[in-house]
């Protein structure tokens, strides 16, 4: 984890990077999916572009036409689950078993036929590296920000719906209101 704060400008720049990316692979993936031809099944996308996915409701309302031959369904792929492929297994080597083979000023190596248990030097901390207690405060400082950003992101997407739905109202209200004056103006035509 980075140890230097980040500031609200760079959390969203970050997360809009992420839904982007996001929405990438789901693309990718829907297009691999209705690819025609043989072949192993492509792999599905990873958990967290899953969670990224729930997170990250529709925008725009799709409407669908069964009369339109243009339009492409993918029949409902978005409500099923996508299943998930499984994790490589990685194998760990224990440290009393990895031999060293230092370099040489002329460019030869020399091989130690002995093993060495490898003890870690004392680690040179970086002059940008922040204490532990500050660093957890940066990560805990982090997650705030991160939830407040997710809560900013979930009631605009509230306002977005909410001022679909009045747009909604309003045309069907003008649509309504439309169909009253075409009845008024039949019925003063037929009483002439």
């Amino acid at each position: 984890m980075n140890s230097r704060e980040r500031s609200i400008v760079e959390i969203k720049q970050q997360w809009r990077t992420i839904k982007l990316e996001a929405k990438t692979k789901l693309s990718s993936y829907k297009k691999e999916c209705s690819g025609t031809g043989g072949g192993p099944k492509p792999p599905s996308p990873d958990p967290e572009t899953n969670e990224i996915l729930e997170m990250i409701p529709q925008e725009f309302e799709m409407d669908s036409n069964n009369l339109d031959s243009d339009g492409l369904t993918l029949q409902n792929k978005d409500s099923e689950a996508i299943c998930e492929t499984k994790d490589a297994e990685v194998k760990t080597v224990d440290s009393d078993q990895i031999m060293i083979t230092p370099v040489t000023s002329k460019g030869t190596t020399l091989r130690y036929d002995s093993l060495y248990n490898i003890i870690p030097s004392k680690v040179k901390a970086s002059k940008r590296k922040l204490p532990l207690g500050v660093n957890e405060l940066a990560i805990q400082r982090t997650k705030v920000l991160t939830n407040c950003i997710g809560s900013e992101h979930t009631l605009k997407i509230e306002q977005m719906r909410e001022s679909h739905e009045w747009g909604r109202r309003e045309h069907e209200l003008r649509i309504n209101n439309l169909e009253l004056e075409n009845r008024l103006l039949r019925n003063k035509l037929s009483n002439n």
